[in-house]
Order: structure tokens, then sequence, then C-alpha cells
């Protein structure tokens, strides 16, 4: 009898596979250096977990096989003795979100922006205007940038003067004292000068029936003498000084450059104010001198008719008066 040897083949230790996400958004799960994704059995596979940048306020969820597991404070995770194939998965990864506050004069509002969005203002920012200065907001403080965290924005505005004065007229110039009412303001620095001149040229249509008494021309500059008054927009009231002689005129008006319809005028005090749309040269007209006599013709014309008319009353009842008197007289001698 001989010894008989028994062999048995094909025998292998089961192997397993681990899987993680293919699609990670936000976040970094790996095998640790020396952990591979088939492992044996009864071996151990170790994962790494890390939240990327812009997902830091996730609190995210780990599952292996639908079981959640925490991570160590190496942000390392260890799943031993495996004995079946594992699956992980990763929830509630989510951009960061952050808080943006507007400050505006001490008025603050909100907006939620995602990480790396450029926060929006929606509108423009406002600030009241005074009786003297109207303010037009500017930039924003610090410098708007991509959301990377909370962050407040506080509006600046630049000031600008609404009542711009020339109260210290160089009269051996022509200049007259003025003010310029501007509801949206310009620059603070501006310096207005109204002057009477002598021809404009431009074109200045006067109205029939009317001449010109003075003609001026009335600039905005900046600090560099340069002529800003182009920078005005929308429509503007200016005041200036009532020149010798007007008040004895009628019909007031004024016609500006390059207008074919005289403007009204309103008279405060010993000053001229009419609203315009710009500044430049531009005439104060009155009614023709002809004109202002043929009224005064009319007007004693028919003071004197109505004179003539109470004068011819007058007669007629003093006459009635001696004509009753005498009747009288008759009477009584009759009675006697």
């Amino acid at each position: 009898m001989e010894n008989k040897t028994i062999t048995v083949e094909g025998v292998e230790i089961n192997k397993y596979s681990v899987s993680v996400p293919s699609n990670q958004v936000g976040y970094s799960l790996a095998a640790k250096s020396g952990s591979e994704y088939t492992v044996d059995y009864g071996e151990s596979f170790t994962f790494v977990f890390s939240l990327l940048e812009g997902y830091t306020k996730s609190l995210p969820r780990i599952l292996v096989n639908g079981v959640e597991v925490t991570l160590d404070v190496n942000n390392e995770c260890i799943v031993a003795d495996i004995d079946e194939n594992i699956t992980i998965i990763v929830e509630n990864v989510v951009l960061n979100t952050y808080t943006i506050t507007w400050n505006i004069e001490g008025q603050t509002s909100t907006t939620v922006v995602n990480h790396g969005d450029t926060p929006i203002y929606e509108g423009t920012p406002s600030k009241p205007s005074t009786d003297t200065h109207a303010y037009v907001f500017d930039h924003w403080t610090p410098e708007i940038v991509a959301a990377v965290g909370n962050a407040t924005y506080t509006a600046v505005f630049e000031e600008r003067a609404i009542k711009i004065g020339a109260t210290d007229p160089d009269e051996s110039a022509g200049e007259v004292e003025a003010e310029l009412s501007v509801p949206g303001g310009v620059i603070i620095d501006a310096v207005l000068k109204v002057k009477i001149v002598e021809t404009t040229d431009g074109d200045i249509s006067v109205p029939d029936n009317k001449e010109i008494f003075k003609l001026y021309n009335a600039t905005l500059l900046n600090s560099e003498n340069e002529d800003i008054s182009a920078s005005i927009t929308g429509e503007v009231t200016l005041k200036f000084a009532m020149p010798s002689g007007l008040e004895e005129r009628e019909g007031i008006q004024i016609v500006i450059d390059g207008e074919s319809v005289a403007r009204s005028v309103m008279i405060e005090g010993q000053f001229i104010v009419f609203e315009t749309e710009s500044l430049g040269d531009f005439a104060l007209v009155v009614d023709t001198q002809s004109n202002t006599n043929l009224s005064l013709i009319v007007t004693l014309s028919v003071a004197g008719f109505v004179l003539l008319i109470f004068a011819g009353f007058g007669v007629f009842f003093l006459v009635r008066k001696k004509d009753k008197e005498k009747d009288d007289t008759k009477k009584e001698q009759r009675s006697h």
C-alpha cells in the first residue's frame, strides 16, 4: 500500500471592492496612502476626507454601506474587518452662503450670496438733500469683491452744492450779484459768474413790441476757472440783481440765446428770478417805449372820457335843481 497525497487547488481568500463617489463636488474622499480599493477578507480600508474651499460651512454625512461613520481628529476613518463589498456615500455638502450687509447712512439691508459670487446692490443708494447741498452716490467702501465670507459695505456719497452764489461780484467787469439753484447739485467748489455784456455771439430773438434792456452772460466755473456750465442737467433757477431803471419799465421777460419764446420772470425784492435748463447768454427784455406811451395815452383817454361823463351828469343835475327851485318859488307866491 502506498502513501496518498491530497491536493486542494483553487481556494483563495475572498476579496472585496471599496467604491467611493466618482463625482466629488466640494469635498475630497480618497484612500489613505497604503490602503487599496480592493481588500482581502478581514482586512481594513482607511480613507481621508476633507471639505474644499467654498464648502467649509457644510455638515457632511458619510455613509459606509448605509451606516453613518465619523472621522477622527485627522479627518480619517477606518473601515475594519471587511467581509463584503464597501460603498461609501457622502451627503450634505453644499456651497457656502454669506450675508452681505449694505450700510447707507446708518440704515442697513442684507443680501445672501453664494461663495465666489460678486455681491450686487439692487438699485442706487441715496441720501436726502439739505437746503444747500445734494448728495450723489459715488462708490462702496471697501471695494466690492467676490464673496468669501460675510462682509459689510458702506455707501460713500459725493457732496454737491445746490445753491451757488456770486455774492462778491467784480462790478468793474460788469459782474452782478446772483445765485444759482441746482436741485441735482454741482461740484462743491463751483463758482457762478453773471455779468452784463455789450454783445453776444449767439442768437437772441427779441419778440415783437419788445426791446433789449440789458444783455447778460451766466457761466459756471470750477476751481481751475474752466467752464462747467454744460454739466448742469434739468431745470435750474437763476436769480440776479435788478439793473437800475428797470422798475420803471413794463413787460419784463427773459430771452435765452437760441430760444424763440420769451420766459416769464418773478421779482423778489431787488432781484429777478427765472427758470432755465442752461446757462450762457440771455437778454432782459421789456415793452418798447412807444408801446408803453400808447398804453398811457389810452389810459388817459379813457380816464378823460369818464370824467367828461361825470361832468355832464353834474351839469344836468344842477340845471334840474335850479328849475325846481324856480317852480317852488312860483308856487309859494301863488299861495299868498
